[in-house]
């Protein structure tokens, strides 16, 4: 069973874009290539290994992930940490099934679909109103694949080093995404007229 949700780390002074990128590209493309060459379960278990050594060594992310817990009223104790940035990482890692479109074995529950497919229908376009879990990937991978022109509102900018890799190993991705970067060319009002053509052209805008 596919679990796509996460929990963003966010310390308390400076918000998530004040936390670096971690991580090199070597790094990303060697976990690439064991998704691919042995599949999830193995990807899953050098994960866990590398979250004990990320939760060891970064005392900023094992901080704000017991302050979450806690506040979640779950356990928080050391491996409980590791587990909940393995969901992080897990999905990371799921993200290069989703843009190569090799997510054949992962297993995939619609609810509410009728109600997406008929907003596409109606021509109007719609917004779509989220909660910050899931994965943009595994609905753009879907989107497609049931011809449903999807936009995504975003703001990928403390990740750019990933969304490099997985571009390059996956260029026919076609992600649309309206930046909410904080760049010259993503104003909130460039933000805002972007949205509005993308539903005027009757496709669909997703926003967490």
């Amino acid at each position: 069973s596919l679990e796509l949700m996460t929990s963003d780390v966010q310390p308390a002074a400076g918000g998530w874009r004040a936390v670096p990128e971690t991580g090199t590209v070597l790094g990303i493309r060697f976990v690439a290539w064991l998704l691919r060459a042995f599949g999830r379960r193995v990807v899953g278990a050098f994960l866990y290994v590398l979250c004990v050594y990320y939760a060891l060594l970064h005392g900023t992310a094992r901080r704000a992930s017991r302050e979450y817990l806690e506040l979640a009223g779950r356990s928080a104790k050391f491996f409980d940490v590791v587990r909940h940035l393995h969901h992080f990482a897990q999905v990371a890692a799921d993200r290069l099934l989703f843009l190569t479109g090799d997510w054949r074995s992962l297993r995939i529950e619609h609810h509410g679909h009728d109600f997406i497919e008929e907003a596409v229908h109606s021509g109007k376009g719609a917004l779509l109103l989220g909660a910050h879990v899931g994965s943009f990937d595994a609905m753009r991978a879907l989107a497609e694949n049931h011809d449903v022109p999807m936009n995504v509102v975003a703001d990928f900018s403390n990740a750019a080093r990933i969304n490099r890799v997985f571009g390059q190993l996956a260029p026919a991705s076609k992600l649309r995404v309206i930046s909410l970067s904080n760049d010259t060319e993503s104003s909130p009002v460039t933000t805002i007229l972007a949205i509005k053509a993308a539903i005027a052209r009757g496709e669909l805008v997703a926003i967490l």
